[in-house]
Formats: C-alpha cells, structure tokens, sequence
C-alpha cells in the first residue's frame, strides 16, 4: 500500500533546496501531462524556449504550458515582465498556440486599489495574451492542491514531491552540524589589543575555481600555517543554493563506505549524493588529507574520494605541503586538479603586520622564524602584560616562559590562586599520562574543576565526547608542561641521580627530554647539566644515552661534543663505542617516511642517510687516534658499520669526510689483516663491508687505491719468475686481492672504482682476468681455461648479467679506453680459443671474411663464439657478462645517436675485431634499430655465414631463460633483456623489413632505401650460381624481387583476395625446400596424440583441450597407424641418420602412453580387437625394454613407466605362472631389475598402481625383487662385459616360478637382513604408504633404517650403491608414513626414530621435519601432521634447554640444535614469497607457539625462527599475538646478549614495522601495548636496529 502523503510546501521546499525550480518544473509537467491524459508523455527540446514542452492538441485547442518558481521572497508584480515575454515568445515559437497554462508556486496577492481585487500586473499579462487570441489559464498553490488532493490517481505524485524521510532530514540536519563544528574550531583571525588580525591571501581565486574545469582544489602549506582557516573564509560567501559538506580525513577511517555516514544516520553515502544531485554548485572539503597516510582504512578513503569525484563534487583538500605530491601521485591522477600553496608569513611580511597593528618583534632570531607559523604567532599575541621591551628581548625559552605564565597560569585571575591551580592541573594531567603511557587523563571527582575548565575555556585541554577524559588539544602544550617539569627541577638543583626519578624510560618521555635538553642546554650556563648525568653512576643509562644522543644530534651543542671527547679513551674506549654506535643509529634523516609507512613500508628507513655534524667529528677522531685505540673485536665491529652507513650513500662520495672514513678502512684492513686472531674472531661479513668502504670510497683515495692495485698487479706478473708463486710469498697480495676482485666484478661489489678510477680498472681486468700461465694441453672441464681466463673468479661471474663487470660503467665514463680494452681482450681470448682442444680436436672453428665498407676483414666464427653475448651456448660466464654488458650500453647509445655516428663506431670495431663476438653484438643492434644500421646491415651481406649463424642464435632465443629460476636483480635482468622485441629477429627478417615497412618515412626516402638494399643484394649475389643450395635458398627468402609465384589466392571477405606468394627456386632448391617440409611434417605428426595420452595419462586437465580424442576411434587410428610405421621402419633416405633416429623414438614413445590410457580409463569401450591391440603392444615394447641400453632405458619420457602400467592392467590369474615373456608379472620383474635406481620411474609407477590391482601379485614381484636384486647387480660388477639379464633369469627360473605359484607371499617372507641398503630401500618404495604393511616395515627394519639414516655413523657392511638418492626417499616416504597412521602406530614410530636419531648431528634430521611440513599439505592432514609435532615438541624443548647457547658465535646461520629448532617452527621451509597464511598454521596454533616460547630457552634460535615466520607464512594469521611472543623473548634476555643470527634483525624489522605502522592509533589508548613495543624497539635500538629508533621516533 502506497502512504498517504498531504501536500506541504515547506516539505517540498526541504527536500528540493537544492533546486526547487527544477522540481516544480517536473511537478507541473506530471499535472499537466495526467489533466490531458497524456500517458505517453509529451516531447521536449533540449532548454525548451518559452514554454515547457511542445504544445498538445486538445479538439480544437493547440495548448502550451510554463512552470514558474517563485521563493518567498520574490514580488509577484516583479515578474509581470518576464510572464509577458512568456507569452510573446510562445506566440512567436509556436504558431497557432491557442491556450496557455501558468503553474505559479506562489498565489496572486489582489490589488492595493479599492474595490479592486484583480492585480493590475494579472490583467496586464492577460491583455497581452488576448492580443494573440491565447487564453491565458493559471495554475497556482490552490489549483495545485486540489488537483493533487482530490485526484487519488495522483498519490504516487504527493509523495514523491512531498513526502519528507525522517531519515533524510536527520542526516542533512547531521551533515550540516557537523559541518559547523568542524569550521567553528577554526578561527580566522588573530588579536592584538582587541584589534583582528587577518592574513590575507589575495591569489587564491576561489571563483574561478568553481567555473573551471578543475574538480580538486588543493590548498597546502606548512604546520600551522593557516590553511584551514583560509577555507572557512573563503567558503563563508557561498551561495545559499550551493550545497557544502565538510569532513575530517579520520571521519573517513572506517571499516567500508558504507559505514562513513553511520554517526550521521541511516543512509547511505549513495543516497546522500542522490539528495543532493540536483545542487548547481556542491562542494566537498576534507581537512588534512596527510593524515591519509596513517589511517587503518585507507581504501576506504580512496573509495569515499572517488565516489565524489565521479559524482562531478568539486573537492577542497587541505594537506601539509611535504604530502602534496605523494598524495596526488596516488590518489589524484586522472583528475583535473588546481593547486594553492599557503606560505608561512615572511619575515619582510611579519615585519609589515608587526608595524600595521603595532606590536613589537623579538630580536631573537630562532623566537622570529617560530611567529612565521600563524599558530605560534597567535600565542605570541595573546601574552599579556608584555611590554615592547619586553617582547625584544624574548627568546625561545623566554617565549615559552611567558606562555606558561600568561597563557597556562593566567596570572590575571588570581582569585582564589586559580593561577598556581591551572599549572598544578595541567603538571599533574602531564605527569599522569606519562607515567601511565597514556595520551588521554580520566577525569576523578577530586580534580579542580575550576582550574582544569579554565585550562579547557582558554584552549589548552579538550575534553572527550563522553566528557570523561582530557587530553592536551596540541603537542606544544605537552612539551610546555615537561619543559616545565625539567627546568623547574634544573632550577631546584636537584641532583643527577634524582633528576629523572618521575619519569618512566619510556621512548615518549625520552624524546621530549631530548627536545628541551637541546633547546635548554644551548645556553652555555645551562650546559653542567649534561656533564653531571653523564659522570653520576646512579643515573640509568638509557638517560645517559639521550644526553649523548642529543648532543650529537643538535650542531648548538658541538662545543660540548668536544669536551665529551676529552674522555673517549676512559674504560677502554667505551665512550667512543657508545657514541660511534649512536651515530650510526640515530643521527640520520629518512625521506618521504610517512609515504611509505602507513603502508608498513620501511624503504625511507632503510634508506636513511646520515645526518648532522658528528658523522664528520667521529671520522675526524678516529683517524687521529687510529693508532692509539684500542682495536679488538667490538671497537673494528662498531667502526666498520659507521664507515659503512657514510660512504655507501652515493651522494657522500666526494665528501671530505669520505676521504677520512676511506683512509680509517685501509687502516683497519691493513690491521686486521695482520691480526690473525682478531681477523678470525670477524665475521666474514665484516671484511666484506671494510672492502665495500674502500670501493665507495674511491674518488677520495684514489692515490692510495692507485698504489694498492699497482701492487696487486706486480705480485700476480710476479719478478719474472712463477705468478702463482709470487702470488704465495706476496704480503700485498694477500692483504688487497679481494679488494682488487671487487674492482672488477659485480655492480654490488666494485662501488666508485670504475667512476673514479677507470684506467686502473682496466689494468686489473686485463690482468686479473687473464691467466698467467699456459694454456691446458689436456681436456678440462672448465670452459674458462679455453679461453685462457683465470678460472679462479669464474664463479664470481655466475649466472651471467650485463651488470656482472665494470664494463657498462667503464664505456659510461671513458669510452675510447674501455672499447680498446673490450676489443683486445675478445682478440686475445679469441686466440686462445682457437688454439684450445676445442678447436684443434672438434674443429669447432672456421674463418669468415666480412666487408667493412669493401674493406676485407678476417674473422674468426663459431657458434659458440657467435652466441656469446646471448649466453645460449656452454661460455665463460665473465666473457659473456662482458659481452652482455657491452650491447646493453651499446643499446642505449644507438638509440640516442645519430645514424652517421653509430656507422663509423660500429665499423671501427668491425675492423679491428678478429673474432665475431662483438660482430655478433653489433648484428644485434641492428635487428633492434635498423633504420640507424642500414649501412653496416649492407656490409653484412656479402658475408653469408653471418645469416646462418644469426638464425641459428634466433632458434636458440627459447631457452635464453631456460636456468633463470632465482629473484635476484641479475636474473631479472636477464629475464627482461630476454624479453627484447628484437631477440625474435633474424638478419634475415631485417633484410625483408627493409623491403616492406615504411614506417612512415617518404616514398622518395623508401625508394632510396630500397635501391640501397637491392644494390648491396646484387653486389652479393653475383656468383650466386656458384653457392651451395643452402646459401641459395637463404639469399632467395630475403630477396621480394624472387616472390613471383603465386600459390594461393584466397578471398579477405571484403571483397579483396589474398595471395600467397613464393620465391622463384631453382630446381636444386625446391628440392631442398621439400625436403625441409617434409622433415618438418614429420616432426609435428602425431604432436597432438602425443601430448593428449601424456596429458591424459599424468592426470594433467590440458588433455581436454584435444577434444577430437573424445572419440575412442580416433585414437586408435592413430595408434595402429604408428605402430605400422614402427613395426615397418626402417629408416628414410632423405633424413640424416640423427633425424632418423630421433623421430623412431618420439613415435615409440607415444605408444605405449595411448595403450596405457586405453586400457586404463577407456577399457570399457574396446572391443576385443583393440584391447588385444594394446596387449600386444605393451608386451612387445615390455621384451623390447628389458633388451635395450640402460642409456636409453633411463631416458625421461620414453614410455617405460606407461609400459609398467600397461602390464599391471594386463595382469590376471591365469598369466602370471610362468616365467617368460608372456607373464606380465615376469616383464616387470625384467623392468625393474634394469632399473632400480633412486629415481626410478619404473618403480614409482608400480608402486602407485599394483597394489590397487593386485595386492597378492605385488607382493610376488616385492620378494622375487628382494631375492635377485643383489645378486644381478654382484654378478654384471664381476663381468667385464654386461651380462644378459635373460640368462641371470633362466638360472633362477625354478626359484621365480615356485613364487609364482605361491598362493600367498607377504612382508614376512623378505628377509631383510640379507638385503643391502638400496635393495631395503628400494623394496620400502614398493609399499605404500596407507598400507598397514607401511608401519610394520618401519618397525622391522628400524634398527637399519632409522640408524642409518637419521643415527650416528651407521657401522653396517660397506654399500656397493651411493645412498643419498635412496636416503632422501625413505625420508620423503617415512613422513607420509607418519602421516597416514594411526596415532597409535604414529607414537610408536616417534619414540623408535627419538632413540636411534642423532638430533643435532644428523642434518637428515631437518629434512625430515620439512618434509612432514610439506606432505601434510600434499595429503592435507593437519590434525595428524599437529600430532606428530607434539610429540616431537618435549624434545625440541629439551633442546633449547642444554644451556644459554653460544651467543658469540660467528656462524651467520642457525646450527646445532638451533638449526633443528628452526626448522621446527617452520622457519626452514621455502614458503612461496605471496603466501601470508595457511591452515597449517591457524588461529587455534597460537597456543603452540606461545608453550613454546614460555618452556624453551634457546632464545636465539626462536628469535630468528619467529621473527621470519611472522615475515611469512604466519603474517596474517599471527601479526597480533607475534608482539607478544617478541616481547617474552626480550624478557629472557633483559641485558641484550644474545648476538642474532643473520636476518633476525631485518625479520623483527619488517614485522616490527608492519605492526607499528597498522597499530600506532591505538597506542594512545592502549598503554599496555605501547609498553611492549617501546621495549621491543628499545630492545631492538640495542642489537643495533636503525629502523628501530626511527620507529620509536613515530610513536
């Protein structure tokens, strides 16, 4: 039932404020269109002139309407003229117009004459209608109504124009008051004297804002510079009309859109843009958008923006001005935005104001660029009883004084000692939320409640909206009162050890010591302080390291970080360690932080740069009293890391203080070198940073560098004599050969040497990569030596990248050297390569000539050498290193070149290379720009080798990234490099390029170019008559001017024909040509057979996209087609052997595939011709296995394991009694002998399927298996020749036969005592593991097994076979048999494996534990996998509890019992990188880790463990309970001893980071989570953590 709804203006006023003409416009059209019955509607223009719609036809009347709109406020008589033009302009638009309705939304007032009720203006509008012969009709108020009243047709009418949603009318009233409060905070104007104060900002044209395009205005500046309250005055002019909704960014901070409105009533954001659709003008202002980058919902924000910007609001946003572009980078592109900057008040404009209002400037220099932030200036205008003098003389601290005294106290009320009240109220509110750790004070019925209302009248406190609790309404306040607290205690004389003992050391209140220290301390007789909390032993020393940390961060304060330094040498260098270690931690700047951490980024962190002068007063220190320090392992450790935080930052490169760190490093590394107990005592890891120092430390030590290397070149020349032995006896060498190998390989590793020094990087490489001695005589498996490189820095260059050398940087900074250097060196290489056995035993090599501009030029070619640089072909991995890096740099200088440049380069390194490697580059250019190459591509023509190698590199380009399975930044180059367009050129294709693309340059230009290229073919063609047909056929294919013969001509559909065209070959090469097409044809014949059965037959989906194989049919036509040709095969006269041979075992191997997949899933549909098809292939192919090489019986995919399934699906009771070939049980016994090796196809295929067929005839082949497999192997070991495994057989025919005929054999017929170790587990294999036979062949041969693998060193007899293979099966096996077992048997398994495993001796140990995490996913048995690891669980806590570990140990990895803990709490399985969650690992689990963490003592290793699982696996999952597994392991190690693994600290980092960033709102509310944070993070600071202190710094 529609609801009655009673006609009210004031309603109707309501709901269309927006656009009240409009709606009217609508409400007369729905009257008029139901008085005239006009159930269709009536059409209308576009802004239709003078009159509603066209007029209707009514009889004999032509009749028109108009809609008028009048508000209140509008006179009736003042409208008289616009309703005459009304009339007029109908008659003149529509001719013929007979009556005309007038709907006026206000009713005629009667006229002011006596006895005259009609308005003069009425009659007047009238008389000009009669003039026209219209009859004027009106339709007002009353009409209206009693048409929409009476009429109950029109219900639907009333309410839709009329009837007001409570809903709607409560959210606008809403919206509206929340508008007003936010712009009711805002203040516009500042006083002084009771005189206002406006900053003006005349260039912000808010008018042209709203005309303009530009839906965004962006109005940013600094802190307190008066943003918003330039918007509230600029919008306090709006239009009533206009519609202004005005928002927070935190209103925006809620779980979905669709709860933004929730405080605002029932609607939805949707539905409050439909109320507002109509509004001309609607305006949208969110207040500091910066604070978007630390909201908890942020896609909420995005989407609640959009939704207004694809509304068509325009947006006011005010944001600081550091956020502006991050902000419109990501939240604003697309969208037309205007920018408005508001500037901090200038100091000539301070001046100004300063003069017009008659206040006076402090002279202080550091109080005045404070007042240019209106917020501080508006204070400092407040402070009363100042005179000028006064203000004057103010300073910071002065400044801060007189607030606290006028502003806080407000010593102008003394009644009843408000003022000391007000202070006592806001120290004690103070004092409360620090100790508590808290940002909010709860009210108590005790508290001064005159004093904390006169805090909140004046500004200082705000209340919360439940009017229980204060908080400080801005920081400044905060910092007063702690300022306060601080000097007042200072002023008191309060002893050092007393000075703190109101505070916590909670990271909050330390860094607002640290602000009022440095402020406090910059005044000379201020500055005891620092040296009695420095020398007082009662004072904590986290306090001691704020004052050293605020010394060393604030330049006021060098002159104390002088004196400080009178008492480095104290206690053995401590101070020094102390203050080194705090520099390196805390004295650095991060860029764009809040860009990136809200997202849980840490990139700013991580890539903070050092900051303040102490970096430079530390390396100034060091360097002077290098030889007096006492350097033992903590003092080198602490030095290397703030040598290495300074000069790895590139921009520090040609900083003096660079010059002062490199000269400490080759200090340090000249003394450690020389220590060889403290050399030993360093980590690894550590020399490599003391070199990564020297390498970007180059431009500053060039000279020192220079010697250094000059040195390490004369020791490997050596005297004259032996290089290798010079190289022994050489201090030098010993000392700087790895910073010398840094210099010449990797972009990691050789820092600024090639920039700063590219001559002597050219001498080391031309040196260092060379070898010294003679060229191997005998066969080597190292490529390197072939070419005479130094193989001894070969795996420094492995896998091969462009970026693997200096040479990109090198050719970057001086060209000529570099190339002269690239092409001697592939010379030299060259000619070792040509003289190597490669060449003299292979003949790999031939010499080609190309033509330099008719210039002949030889040159040494090979496929090796010619794929190179793609790394397609077995090369020295530096060689092509080098190479790729030389057509990387190469690349990017042709496209940026001019074509004449490029042609004199590339041919001036044609001429002078002796060998195609670098030619090989320059054809690679070509293909990439050969409208710049087109000339040298000219040249290449003559040379016809060049297109058959080139061709042969293109059909290489597959597998370019074939091996490139790793994420580092060298293998993602290759990958992207791989993907180059031109990679899937040939010369060939660039030759026929010419010839048909355009691209867009002139037809007189493409006539020259095609002369050109036809030229070049004609002037290398014209003994072609004398080529091989190959040659000829080449040169043809690139030729268009040969593509004479049509060979198809087919229809476009567009009334076109398309031909097909081909070259005109000579008979010798159609010939050819036809052999490459049938070659090629019987290469993709059967293709689709082959990959359906292989598909089919592995389980793989993709079979399904064959559907033509749906059809049984089909696939046996096929199959008995190829088993003729096999059957018949005898090889084809026009196929090389090699082709021959590979296409007989490619058909071979489909065969056995289809005939397994036929018997297996389509059995039912074959007839007894095609079963018996099947079976006599696979018997045929089982005979047919069992007699070939064990080379090509090993080969994947050759169809032996289809062969294996094939005979099981064969097997039935009356064929398998008989030991010969017509048994299917007898072949498999034949397969397996020949092949029982750890990865045995064979044998996982029988293993999957027989005991689902045949269970009692598995077991047969188990212990015949058992019987003979030791004794084939002992007598084919005995044979020189191999033996014949029918006649092994025929000797135990008897033996094999009688099993045969068992009615029964089982498990306890195998005696495994007999058996060597591969048999044990190969007949293992053979069970599976959901049998019950599984867990009783573990406990039978536990004593074997388990001991053997998982013990200590098994003393069993010597094995003949290697074990690892069949070691890691049993491991892999052994885990599903835990997990498939009951939990009976699965304890008695666990207790077996603890008494006979070696735990933390036995790394097989670890693979177990990780391959039950793997398999349990696989099977998907949680619960059984859980219940293994509980009862592992007392063990691996026993572990932990041996003892503290060895927290000084130098190993960079977890080992020992640490290592077998981390991989118990999953920490060692390789979880895919986009994997956060598992159910493994659910909700539920928590509680396993937290038992764990409590009983467990081995804190190092469950650091490392759970700092990388919660990085992981477990990030989602466990991000909230992670904090509080963190913070129990912090508690067992309160005094930082332990020293972590490698990566802990990156891994507490990241998910330290994460957790800060997704939780620092709530902080404030939640002290006890800000608690364990601070320790977490002050825990962290101590390990070393940077990102730790920047962390603190955010909360």
């Amino acid at each position: 039932m529609i609801p009655e709804t009673s006609v009210d203006w004031k309603a109707f006023d309501y709901k269309f404020s927006d656009n009240p003409q409009r709606a009217f416009e609508n409400l007369a059209y729905y009257l008029f269109c139901h008085e005239f019955n006009q159930k269709n509607g009536i059409f209308r223009y576009f802004n239709q002139p003078h009159i509603e719609t066209n007029p209707i036809r009514v009889g004999d009347k032509f009749i028109g309407f108009q809609a008028k709109y009048y508000a209140d406020s509008v006179s009736m008589s003042s409208k008289k003229d616009e309703l005459i033009e009304a009339v007029e302009g109908a008659t003149r638009s529509y001719p013929g117009i007979t009556t005309l309705y007038f709907y006026i939304s206000r009713e005629f007032a009667p006229s002011s004459k006596k006895n005259i009720v009609e308005p003069s203006y009425k009659i007047k509008v009238e008389n000009t209608a009669q003039k026209f012969n219209i009859k004027i009709v009106w339709r007002g108020l009353s009409n209206i109504e009693a048409q929409l009243m009476q009429d109950s047709k029109l219900t639907i009418c009333r309410n839709v124009f009329f009837r007001v949603d409570s809903a709607v009318q409560k959210c606008c009233e809403s919206l509206d008051e929340h508008k007003n409060d936010i712009l009711g905070n805002i203040s516009t104007n500042m006083t002084y004297k009771e005189n206002s104060i406006v900053l003006e900002h005349n260039k912000l044209d808010f008018e042209s804002f709203l005309n303009s395009n530009n839906q965004i205005l962006i109005v940013d500046g600094d802190a307190g510079s008066g943003k918003s309250a330039l918007i509230k005055r600029t919008v306090i002019n709006l239009k009533d009309e206009a519609v202004f909704l005005a928002f927070k960014s935190t209103d925006m901070d809620v779980d979905g859109k669709l709860k933004f409105l929730a405080l605002h009533g029932l609607l939805t954001i949707d539905e409050v843009l439909d109320i507002y659709n109509e509004a001309n003008i609607r305006i949208l202002y969110i207040d500091a958008v910066e604070k978007y980058f630390v909201l908890e919902n942020q896609q909420t924000f995005e989407e609640i923006l959009w939704v207004f910007i694809k509304a068509g609001w325009k947006l006011i946003l005010t944001i600081r001005t550091v956020y502006r572009e991050s902000f419109h980078n990501l939240l604003l592109n697309g969208v037309k935005v205007q920018q408005y900057h508001v500037e901090l008040i200038s100091n000539n404009n301070l001046l100004e104001l300063s003069n017009k209002h008659g206040f006076r400037l402090p002279s202080d220099k550091r109080l005045k660029q404070l007042l240019c932030a209106p917020f501080y200036l508006n204070l400092y205008l407040a402070l009363d009883n100042v005179d000028d003098e006064e203000r004057i003389a103010l300073n910071r601290e002065v400044f801060e004084e007189k607030i606290w005294e006028d502003i806080v106290r407000n010593n102008k009320k003394r009644k009843n000692n408000l003022p000391t009240r007000r202070e006592q109220a806001l120290l004690l509110i103070t004092m409360e939320m620090l100790q508590n750790e808290s940002y909010l004070y709860e009210i108590q019925s005790s508290d001064d409640y005159e004093a904390f209302a006169g805090l909140e009248q004046t500004g200082i406190l705000n209340q919360t909206d439940d009017a229980r609790k204060y908080y400080h309404s801005h920081d400044v306040f905060e910092e007063l009162a702690v300022n306060h607290i601080f000097t007042d205690q200072y002023k008191k004389n309060i002893e050092a050890g007393q000075f703190f003992a109101k505070f916590r050391t909670s990271l909050r209140i330390r860094k607002l010591f640290r602000g009022w220290l440095s402020d406090f301390a910059s005044r000379e007789e201020h500055q005891n302080i620092i040296f009695k909390i420095l020398d007082n032993k009662d004072v904590n020393r986290i306090w001691k390291d704020e004052v050293l940390l605020t010394v060393i961060s604030a330049e006021n304060l060098k002159d104390i970080y002088h004196k400080i330094e009178l008492s480095m040498t104290d206690n053995n260098y401590e101070m020094l360690k102390k203050i080194a270690f705090l520099i390196n931690t805390c004295c650095r700047v991060a860029e764009h932080e809040e860009i990136y951490f809200n997202r849980g980024n840490l990139i700013p962190f991580r890539l903070s740069k050092p900051s303040g002068y102490a970096w430079k007063e530390l390396f100034v220190y060091i360097f002077s009293h290098k030889e007096s320090i006492c350097w033992d392992k903590e003092m080198v450790s602490v030095v290397i890391e703030v040598l290495d935080s300074w000069t790895k930052h590139i921009e520090n490169k040609k900083e003096e203080n660079t010059a002062f760190a490199g000269k400490i490093g080759l200090f340090l590394l000249e003394y450690v070198s020389n220590d060889k107990d403290l050399r030993y005592k360093l980590k690894d890891e550590k020399i490599d940073k003391l070199h990564d120092i020297l390498c970007n430390s180059a431009w500053m030590l060039k000279d020192e560098l220079n010697n250094i290397f000059q040195a390490v070149l004369d020791a490997l020349r050596g005297d004259g004599g032996d290089a290798c032995y010079a190289k022994i006896n050489s201090n030098v060498y010993r000392m700087y050969s790895e910073l010398a190998e840094r210099a010449v390989t990797d972009i990691y590793h050789y820092g600024q040497i090639p920039f700063a020094m590219p001559e002597m990087t050219i001498r080391l490489m031309e040196i260092m990569w060379l070898s010294q001695g003679q060229l191997p005589v005998y066969r080597s498996v190292d490529i390197d030596s072939y070419f005479g490189i130094d193989s001894h820095l070969s795996n420094k260059y492995y896998p091969a990248s462009a970026y693997k050398t200096p040479i990109i940087h090198l050719l970057q900074n001086n060209q000529d050297a570099a190339i002269d250097f690239l092409i001697c060196f592939c010379n030299k290489v060259g000619e070792n390569y040509l003289e190597s056995h490669l060449n003299k035993d292979y003949k790999e090599c031939m010499k080609i000539v190309i033509y330099v501009k008719d210039q002949e030029v030889g040159q040494i070619i090979s496929d090796r050498l010619w794929k190179m640089y793609r790394g397609t072909h077995v090369g020295s991995d530096l060689l092509v290193s080098l190479l790729m890096g030389f057509e990387t740099w190469l690349l990017n200088v042709v496209k940026n070149s001019d074509s004449n440049v490029v042609i004199d380069f590339c041919r001036d390194i044609l001429i002078k290379s002796e060998n195609v490697m670098l030619t090989a580059v320059i054809v690679s250019i070509a293909e990439a720009y050969p409208e710049k190459m087109i000339d040298i591509v000219c040249d290449f023509l003559k040379t016809k080798e060049i297109f058959h190698f080139d061709s042969d590199r293109f059909v290489s380009e597959r597998q370019a990234s074939f091996l490139l399975h790793g994420d580092n930044f060298f293998e993602e180059e290759r990958r992207e490099a791989n993907k180059l367009p031109h990679r899937q050129k040939r010369l060939e294709d660039i030759i026929l390029q010419y010839q048909t693309d355009k691209n867009e340059i002139s037809e007189e230009e493409y006539s020259v170019r095609l002369q050109k290229i036809y030229q070049a073919i004609d002037d290398a063609t014209k003994d072609i008559d004398t080529w091989q047909t190959a040659d000829k056929y080449a040169y043809y294919r690139m030729d268009l001017r040969h593509y004479k013969r049509v060979i198809n001509v087919e229809p476009d559909g567009k009334g076109n024909n398309i031909c097909t065209v081909m070259p005109d070959f000579t008979e010798d090469m159609e010939e050819l040509s036809k052999e490459s097409r049938e070659t090629r044809d019987y290469h993709f014949k059967y293709m689709d057979l082959q990959l359906w059965s292989d598909y089919k037959f592995n389980g793989n989906e993709k079979y399904k996209e064959y559907d033509k194989y749906a059809n049984v049919t089909i696939v046996l036509e096929e199959l008995e087609e190829l088993w003729e040709y096999l059957c018949n095969y005898n090889g084809k006269d026009n196929f090389e052997y090699e082709e021959q041979s590979f296409l007989f075992h490619r058909y071979l191997s489909i065969v056995p595939y289809t005939c397994a997949v036929l018997l297996r899933d389509f059995g039912k549909d074959l007839t007894d011709r095609d079963r018996n098809l099947c079976r006599h292939i696979i018997f045929e192919l089982g005979g047919l296995f069992s007699e070939i090489s064990d080379f090509e019986f090993g080969q994947a995919g050759n169809g032996g394991e289809a062969i294996a399934l094939g005979l099981i699906l064969l097997i039935n009771g009356e064929n398998t009694k008989t030991a010969d070939n017509k048994n299917p049980l007898y072949l498999l016994l034949k397969l397996v002998l020949k092949d029982w090796s750890n990865d045995s196809r064979i044998i996982k295929q029988i293993a999957n399927a027989i005991w689902k067929h045949s269970s009692t005839d598995g077991w047969k082949l188990v212990y015949i298996f058992s019987l003979l497999a030791d004794e084939y192997e002992i007598q084919i070991m005995k044979q020189r020749e191999p033996s014949s495994l029918d006649a092994f057989l025929e000797s135990y025919q008897q033996n094999i036969e009688q099993a045969f005929l068992k009615d029964s054999i089982g498990l306890a017929d195998i005696d495994f005592t007999k058996l060597s170790g591969a048999v044990t587990f190969v007949v293992i294999s053979f069970v599976s593991v959901d049998m019950k036979e599984a867990f009783k062949i573990v406990e039978l041969t536990k004593d074997k097994t388990i001991k053997m693998i998982f013990g200590k060193k098994y003393g069993g007899k010597e094995e003949r076979r290697n074990l690892i293979g069949y070691t890691l099966n049993f491991i892999v096996w052994f885990a599903d048999v835990l997990l498939h077992c009951d939990n009976l048997e699965r304890k008695v398994l666990i207790e077996s494996f603890m008494e006979r495993a070696d735990i933390t001796g036995n790394n097989y140990v670890q693979d177990l534990l990780k391959w039950l995490i793997i398999e349990q996913e696989v099977y998907g048995k949680i619960d059984e996998f859980w219940s293994i690891w509980e009862l592992l669980k007392p063990k691996m806590i026993e572990l932990g509890n041996k003892g503290m570990h060895d927290y000084y140990t130098n190993n960079n990895g977890p080992f020992g019992e640490d290592r077998v803990i981390v991989t118990y709490l999953f920490a060692n399985t390789s979880w895919r990188k986009d994997v956060h969650k598992c159910d493994l690992l659910s909700e539920k689990r928590a509680a396993f880790f937290t038992d764990f963490v409590e009983k467990s003592r081995s804190v190092k290793a469950v650091f490392f463990a759970l700092a990388k699982l919660l990085n992981t696996v477990g990030m989602e999952t466990y991000n909230e309970i992670g904090i509080e597994w963190i913070y129990k392991l912090i508690m067992k190690d309160s005094e930082c001893r332990v020293q972590f693994y490698d990566y802990t600290l990156y891994y507490l980092e990241e998910y330290i980071g994460s957790f800060v960033a997704h939780h620092r709102t709530e902080f404030r509310e939640n002290t006890g989570l800000l608690q364990k944070i601070q320790t977490v993070l002050e825990y962290m600071i101590n390990q070393g953590s940077q990102i730790a202190y920047f962390l603190g710094e955010e909360i």
